[in-house]
């Protein structure tokens, strides 16, 4: 549910919206849309519940004809209340419901084998079925691709340090490596974590492009300058999705940064979190 207000309110405080409007989201979903979008062969592994939001959302997900592979019987969804103000940031209210969780018989009519690579969040890992998720990368040892997100403080270092021994190939913001690496200085932070994963690291800089640090060089790309921000919400799973799709087409390093900036650019010109097929016209990976 995004609510357009003009401040976060006080406490007590009574303040109208502008706009409230539902859509599908979350961190694995805006990544597999955007997948799906760039033609790159992918499954939704989440799960679905029963209930109001969960009625809500496959409604909303046969319109756009996906299908999670997981089922949850007895619980809900859940719900992201997301207030963007008037500097277009966002705030975060999340009740997490049957999305989070996690069980790997989703799985069994299907040959792992033929999974290239597998993305995480790290919202999922935080939850209280974060250890099986762990446990089911570590035994069919997948490639990762994990993205901490902005919780990332919440995860428990165990669980980190068994994701970093998968040598994940790690997507996260500028804020968010600083404080993985309890470092204040960006190359150092770098450092500090590809000596944890020996694996490729992807940073976003917002406004100023992304990064890529393979353990020897630091790759850039910029950012459009020219963009209208209507709302920040989704631009870095977009982006980390973008980049997934040009790992999987084996691009070089500086092109893949080049087409997640730019996709990453195009959702913070639109409302909700979700590419839609206009964000990447003209985009070519193969």
């Amino acid at each position: 549910m995004i609510i357009n207000i003009e401040h976060l309110p006080d406490r007590c405080e009574d303040i109208n919206s502008k706009s409230v409007n539902f859509t599908l989201g979350g961190m694995a979903y805006n990544v597999y849309n955007i997948l799906n979008l760039l033609n790159v062969p992918s499954i939704l592994g989440s799960g679905i519940g029963e209930g109001r939001f969960a009625n809500i959302v496959n409604d909303m997900l046969i319109d756009k004809g996906y299908k999670p592979i997981g089922k949850i019987l007895n619980k809900d969804n859940g719900i992201c209340i997301c207030l963007v103000d008037g500097s277009k940031d966002r705030s975060f209210i999340s009740y997490h419901g049957a999305e989070y969780l996690f069980d790997p018989n989703w799985f069994k009519d299907i040959n792992l084998n033929d999974i290239n690579m597998v993305y995480v969040s790290g919202l999922e890992i935080e939850d209280k079925d974060g250890t099986k998720i762990i446990e089911f990368l570590e035994k069919n040892n997948f490639k990762v691709f994990f993205a901490p997100g902005p919780r990332i403080k919440y995860i428990s270092i165990n669980l980190l340090n068994r994701i970093y021994k998968l040598r994940p190939i790690i997507h996260l913001n500028e804020e968010e490596i600083l404080t993985i690496s309890n470092s204040n200085n960006l190359n150092e932070s770098l450092k500090l974590l590809h000596n944890k994963t020996n694996n490729i690291i992807i940073v976003t800089l917002g406004a100023n492009g992304s990064i890529l640090y393979d353990g020897n060089k630091i790759y850039e790309a910029s950012s459009k300058k020219d963009i209208e921000v209507v709302d920040t919400i989704g631009a870095g799973d977009n982006h980390a999705g973008a980049c997934l799709a040009g790992l999987y087409y084996n691009l070089e390093y500086e092109n893949i940064l080049k087409i997640a900036n730019q996709i990453g650019a195009n959702i913070v010109g639109h409302l909700g979190a979700s590419a839609n097929i206009k964000d990447v016209e003209g985009i070519k990976l193969q």
